[in-house]
């Protein structure tokens, strides 16, 4: 019988802290990220409304492992699950959302086996694979301000 490890946080919870940790977006700074939704504004600055969410998406199935570790051990079949995840960004202006979006799409790139901390739960964050290019959604009509999105799913361990 085999059990399943439920991870203390999300991922998208996983992927915002990772774009924290390379300073490509903040948890209280310019350009803040939050999970889930993307609050109309943050606060009465001029860039309150630059900001970037993270959502959990579908993901995909990749297969099942069908190995042994060693001599005695068994094959245990265990399927590897690529979880989703979407970021979108909203800017003042288009070339700021487009800019700020190409950073975090240029970042994505660089993800290799980095580990993720969030307070005391550690995560392998292996690799990050985007599934779609940069999209523009337009000009939000409440606030008037430039949406883009990301697509993408990732491998954590």
């Amino acid at each position: 019988m085999s059990s399943t490890i439920v991870p203390t946080h999300t991922p998208a919870d996983i992927l915002a802290q990772a774009l924290i940790d390379g300073e490509v977006l903040t948890d209280d700074g310019d350009w803040p990220v939050t999970i889930g939704f993307l609050p109309d504004k943050f606060s009465s600055t001029a860039a309150e409304y630059e900001a970037a969410a993270v959502y959990d998406t579908a993901g995909r199935k990749d297969g099942r492992h069908m190995y042994k570790s060693g001599a005695d051990s068994e094959i245990t079949g265990r399927t590897v699950e690529h979880p989703g995840w979407q970021i979108r960004v909203r800017g003042e202006t288009q070339n700021a959302a487009q800019i700020k979006m190409k950073a975090i799409s240029d970042y994505l790139d660089t993800i290799i086996q980095q580990t993720v901390t969030i307070i005391s739960a550690e995560y392998n964050l292996v690799c990050v694979t985007k599934t779609s290019t940069i999209l523009s959604l337009g000009r939000n009509e409440e606030t008037r301000f430039h949406e883009f999105t990301l697509n993408g799913t990732m491998t954590i361990t």
